[in-house]
């Protein structure tokens, strides 16, 4: 089964990895679907965080005896990046979802996540990275179910789409890895269950699931 071969690591301290803290702010509001930004199209290269045929964080490499070979590799990655949308959202902006055109946020996510994780893929693997609608980091703690659903089914839709639009035009059949952290995993192991394991093509291709950063339990897929 397919479920067997993906290979689901674990962080045991996943949540507390994510836990408030100082710097980061809690959005009280409750959730409407009015306050949603506009979605990225996928097309456009700007709302990918990385891309193999270009320069980007994903191509940095630690020293010397490191390469990046992404030019050649016989495999690619997509990869889900983990939540960056933490402090308070900037007067008469979005509130639980970021808008995928914020600069500041993409820089913040380019120099962390797409530079200190995904970067590690870049010596075996070509590396795709969509920018999307992520959830503010608050949906973690909310108590309302409403809030918390709204704001992640937002993000999933970019992720599924942004998927769909890396098989349509630069997967050309080739076997690919999914790999995730924190919301991200939230979302890949979703996008593994209702997209890649119900499409039998799909499904042979995948490599492994590398998600980490929350749990993945057995009735996850």
């Amino acid at each position: 089964m397919t479920s067997l071969r993906l290979l689901a690591l674990i962080a045991l301290v996943a949540l507390s990895s994510c836990a408030p803290r100082s710097r980061n702010y809690m959005v009280r509001d409750a959730y409407s679907a009015i306050g949603v930004p506009p979605k990225p199209d996928y097309a456009n290269e700007k709302y990918w965080a990385a891309l193999p045929n270009r320069k980007d964080a994903c191509d940095t490499t630690p020293s010397q005896q490191f390469k990046d070979v992404q030019a050649d590799a016989p495999v690619d990655v997509f990869f889900v990046h983990p939540t960056t949308y933490t402090k308070k959202p900037k007067e008469g902006t979005y509130k639980w979802n970021a808008d995928v055109n914020d600069a500041e946020l993409n820089k913040k996510t380019d120099e962390s996540t797409i530079l200190y994780q995904a970067s590690v893929f870049n010596g075996a693997a070509k590396i795709y990275a969509p920018r999307y609608r992520q959830a503010h980091l608050s949906v973690f703690f909310t108590k309302d179910t409403m809030t918390y659903y709204g704001p992640l089914a937002v993000a999933y839709a970019d992720v599924k789409d942004a998927f769909h639009c890396y098989i349509e035009h630069y997967n050309n059949g080739r076997p690919f890895i999914v790999a995730s952290h924190s919301q991200g995993t939230v979302l890949a192991r979703r996008l593994v269950r209702d997209v890649i394991e119900s499409d039998s093509a799909l499904d042979k291709r995948l490599v492994a699931a590398y998600l980490i950063g929350m749990a993945v339990l057995p009735d996850s897929w």
